[in-house]
């Protein structure tokens, strides 16, 4: 999952880069809303993490700009602006979620999940295998193991299991391993 991460303060954007990694996301670093605009003409993010106190722009101007694009990317707040008035603000602006400094790492990591497991979203996606009952694979925010001794696909949040991205060769041995509903061979 690729995030953009909009901080100008550069410790703290690194530090919440580095938590980013250790969840299984690719972050990219803008520190101005040039390098916003740069990095958006040149790749596809999954999630925008915007701080609002940008040096050459709001970055509540810049968030009324991406929407008025109709840019459906899901952009989750996270600035030292507090009040209820700037949370409202935020949130009526475009944000999708609003968290205020400081705050803790694991939240942040939270709430970016629970942003991208929207339905559609990269979280909220699941390929199906056909009509085969019960064949799915999640999308890509998730790895996948085949689990030979009950012949099904098991999935967990990325780090949680040592496991592999399905291959056609697993999908193949889970079609093969599907037993009839009569519990026949």
């Amino acid at each position: 999952m690729k995030i953009l991460v909009v901080e100008d303060n550069g410790t703290l954007a690194m530090r919440i880069a580095t938590a980013l990694k250790n969840a299984g996301m690719l972050p990219d670093i803008a520190s101005t809303s040039r390098q916003v605009e740069q990095a958006l003409a040149g790749t596809e993010y999954d999630a925008i993490l915007l701080d609002l106190g940008l040096p050459d722009r709001d970055g509540l101007q810049l968030m009324q700009d991406l929407r008025s694009r109709e840019s459906s990317i899901p952009i989750l707040v996270t600035t030292a602006r507090h009040a209820l008035h700037d949370r409202v603000s935020g949130l009526r602006a475009g944000a999708d979620d609003y968290l205020v400094k400081p705050f803790h790492q694991e939240e942040l990591v939270a709430r970016l999940q629970a942003l991208l497991r929207r339905p559609g979203k990269v979280l909220g996606r699941v390929l199906r295998i056909g009509n085969v009952p019960g064949a799915s694979v999640p999308g890509p925010g998730h790895r996948q193991l085949l689990d030979g001794s009950r012949g099904r696909l098991a999935h967990a949040p990325i780090g949680t299991a040592p496991c592999h991205p399905p291959t056609v060769l697993d999908v193949l041995k889970l079609l093969g391993h599907r037993r009839p509903p009569d519990g026949r061979p």
